[in-house]
């Protein structure tokens, strides 16, 4: 089992769609209270200006396309957001467990001046069934 107690991630576009890249960072605090596992963790995220670009602008072709719902908008650096998440582990089986994931993301005033962006953060809830073989 990967509890990512430190972990490190960069990422590249290799499609050629954007060319932007990304990097985080997450430390994590795993608790263990029988076979049962709690992990609370929390991430910072930074996503280059390119990549910014291509989440969250509104050219004026894609503006004009929503008959002024959505104004123009461009990032022009880079942006961050913070994730903090609470991950709840339940081995069933040997082979078998249950995941549950409560996270909360915090975006930066680049993100939530976006158009198409309605809030400056984004809760979510994730239940993962997972069978190793």
């Amino acid at each position: 089992m990967n509890l990512n107690l430190v972990k490190v991630e960069i990422g590249q576009d290799i499609s050629g769609n954007y060319n932007g890249h990304y990097a985080s960072a997450a430390i994590g605090i795993p608790l263990y209270i029988g076979s049962f596992i709690a992990v609370g963790s929390i991430q910072y995220i930074y996503n280059s200006q390119k990549r910014s670009e291509h989440l969250y602008s509104v050219s004026e072709k894609e503006a004009a396309l929503t008959s002024g719902a959505l104004t123009a908008y461009d990032v022009d650096s880079g942006t961050t957001a913070v994730k903090y998440r609470l991950r709840f582990i339940t081995p069933l089986t040997e082979r078998f467990e249950v995941i549950t994931s409560l996270s909360h993301t915090r975006y930066n005033n680049d993100i939530t001046s976006s158009p198409i962006v309605d809030k400056n953060h984004q809760s979510a809830i994730t239940l993962i069934a997972s069978y190793t073989f």
